[in-house]
């Protein structure tokens, strides 16, 4: 299994928070109770939300637990789920070969679960 990679700056926005919750209740926006492990479905600041979306218009990832800042504003702890296209542009050497074989195998529209981490604010899923 790979080690998560998160940024140092990402490190160090989520070491700033107060770990809030493992799991939010968001019940209030039609989401229901979110918990460690849950697939999620974000869309992209440019996003239009009154627009006619396709699931190629949405970025997903699985969601870990949740911090708060000194104002009480809501993070989540992320890791990103990759197309085939995109997880082929992170291979960089030779002995890649075969996983890019593999993964070039697979249909487009297929997610890989990443070891990319963020940290999103928790507005972005509502």
């Amino acid at each position: 299994m790979s080690t998560l990679k998160f940024s140092a700056d990402v490190k160090r926005r989520w070491d700033a928070l107060t770990l809030y919750a493992e799991s939010m209740d968001l019940t209030e926006y039609g989401l229901g109770i979110l918990h460690p492990g849950c697939c999620i479905a974000i869309l992209p600041e440019d996003g239009n939300p009154e627009s006619d979306l396709g699931d190629d218009d949405l970025w997903y990832g699985v969601y870990l637990k949740t911090g708060a800042d000194e104002d009480d504003n809501l993070y989540m702890k992320i890791v990103w789920f990759y197309t085939p296209d995109q997880a082929v542009s992170q291979l960089s050497s030779r002995k890649d070969r075969k996983l890019r074989e593999i993964i070039n195998a697979l249909p487009p529209d297929e997610l890989i679960l990443s070891n990319h981490g963020d940290v999103i604010e928790q507005l972005s899923i509502n």
